[in-house]
């Protein structure tokens, strides 16, 4: 930002009141931080509607100007610029601040149910492949050209998403792909950020705590359509499985003057942009080997990941790593090379006649678990065995289709809480299990200590079973209260393995 802007050009176009305040006085620098501000500089109280962020505890109180909104505490007397519509002004704002850092990008973004983790973790290991220097942002950690980030939103709020991309150019980095969830579009997160390729995974029922309905989580995810696709830029959806979601996704794309729409799927035959032509034979078990059709050409293609809704995020990864400039042999060996992200089908224990396999994934709602439990119980020669439940404080209206799911699929469900947060519970393992007959409640194990459930699974499997550890992933703690408490899953199974 230039030293001698002054705040009323800072702030031209945007809707705002001054309040003991000139909009002539100069703007030599801008920070959030309250602790770090100096004389003659404004600070930047950041309006923070996530939970997660409600980080202040007393009123703002510094000797200049607080370019603000009206939901934080101000001193009285306080000079404050408030910002009239802070949605739509914070990231615009944040932008002029921090340069406009994503002039100076490629930027690629995933949202969905399901799968965002996944493609933007395959996108990012074909840009390490390319030598593309890059950044990932998403829900198992940010890292910024290689560094990691200690913020923990699968979306950053505006302001840390511009100050994430102004490191990355720092760096040296020229590429991000990030994962879009429906909250951070649905807070303005991204605004105004226009994208070079898009991607839409799948579309189940989630976050209805938020939401309310489904329909309007369904329109929260078609914004990064809506709003943040640049004209001439490329739009990627997974067709497969009749997705209304994903077909509209690509027609809000194609209107607002998409360059390549394309449609991906994993069934072959089917027609699709990006889509499997024949599958080979793979070279090792849970693998994909694959032919399969792109726009740049057609491939043979090795998919190091267990489940066909992985071979669909590899697609969509092609796709979205196509918009951003790779071609097939840099996508190709980045591919081969990805392995899974942290806790996503990740085996503690391989599984096999003579030993009991142990797998952790992160899936938590009804659509997330109805692709894992199969691919955990094709591995399995014996029974399998489940370990999840739901967490507090969050969407209910879930939890007893999650049990019924669990309990229809699984040989043994032991029914626990995946972060109990402020709730009791018993009441979330009351909701999880209702609804289950006599004879399904027979083969639940309820217990509300997750540790606990988990060394009983595992004690009590035979060799030739698989126990899946679901909901938490790659997540080494689990919430109770506003507590992160130390819960590393991967450790526990293996000591409860060493003691059978």
């Amino acid at each position: 930002m230039a030293a001698d802007i002054q705040l009323g050009e800072l702030l031209d176009g945007l809707e705002v009141s001054y309040v003991g305040c000139d909009p002539r006085a100069l703007a030599p620098r801008i920070t959030t931080r309250e602790d770090e501000v100096k004389p003659g500089e404004f600070l930047f109280a950041l309006p923070v509607p996530c939970d997660q962020m409600k980080k202040r505890t007393r009123p703002v109180a510094h000797d200049g100007v607080v370019i603000t909104d009206r939901t934080v505490a101000l001193r009285e007397g306080q000079p404050v610029v408030y910002l009239e519509r802070p949605v739509e002004s914070l990231g615009v704002l944040s932008e002029r601040i921090l340069g406009f850092p994503a002039a100076q990008l490629k930027i690629g973004a995933v949202t969905g149910t399901n799968g965002k983790t996944t493609t933007s973790w395959l996108v990012a290991a074909m840009l390490a492949a390319a030598g593309r220097e890059h950044t990932r942002m998403g829900t198992i950690g940010h890292s910024v050209v290689g560094h990691a980030s200690d913020d923990d939103f699968t979306t950053p709020p505006a302001y840390l998403l511009q100050e994430i991309l102004a490191d990355t150019v720092a760096r040296g980095g020229r590429y991000v792909v990030m994962e879009a969830s429906s909250q951070g579009l649905l807070e303005g997160r991204l605004w105004p950020l226009k994208l070079d390729a898009i991607a839409m995974t799948n579309l189940g029922s989630d976050h209805l705590d938020l939401h309310k309905t489904v329909d309007a989580y369904r329109e929260a995810k078609l914004l990064l359509a809506r709003q943040h696709l640049r004209p001439g830029g490329t739009a990627v959806a997974v067709v497969d499985d009749d997705a209304p979601a994903c077909a509209s996704f690509l027609e809000i794309a194609r209107s607002q003057g998409a360059a390549a729409v394309w449609r991906v799927s994993t069934t072959p035959g089917a027609d699709g942009d990006i889509r499997v032509l024949r599958a080979l034979e793979p070279l090792h078990p849970g693998h994909w080997r694959v032919e399969v059709e792109t726009p740049l050409g057609s491939c043979d293609l090795i998919v190091p990941l267990e489940g066909r809704f992985n071979l669909a995020n590899a697609l969509t990864a092609i796709g979205l790593g196509i918009g951003l400039g790779l071609n097939l042999d840099e996508m190709r060996a980045g591919l081969a090379e990805a392995g899974p992200p942290p806790g996503r089908v990740a085996w503690v224990s391989e599984p096999g006649p003579d030993r009991v396999g142990v797998v952790i994934d992160s899936a938590q709602c009804p659509h997330s678990l109805a692709h894992v439990l199969p691919v955990a119980r094709a591995r399995a020669s014996g029974s399998l065995l489940v370990v999840t439940g739901c967490g507090g404080n969050r969407d209910s209206t879930k939890r007893p289709v999650i049990g019924r799911l669990v309990a229809g699929l699984a040989d043994r469900f032991y029914a626990t809480c995946n972060n109990i947060r402020h709730e009791d519970p018993n009441v979330i393992l009351a909701d999880t299990l209702a609804g289950l007959s006599a004879e399904e409640l027979r083969r639940v194990s309820p217990d509300i200590d997750r540790r606990a459930s988990i060394r009983r699974a595992i004690a009590d499997a035979r060799p030739g079973d698989v126990v899946l550890i679901a909901g938490l992933g790659g997540q080494d703690y689990q919430t109770i209260g506003a507590e992160r408490v130390p819960l590393d899953e991967a450790e526990i199974a293996r000591e409860a393995l060493a003691s059978r």
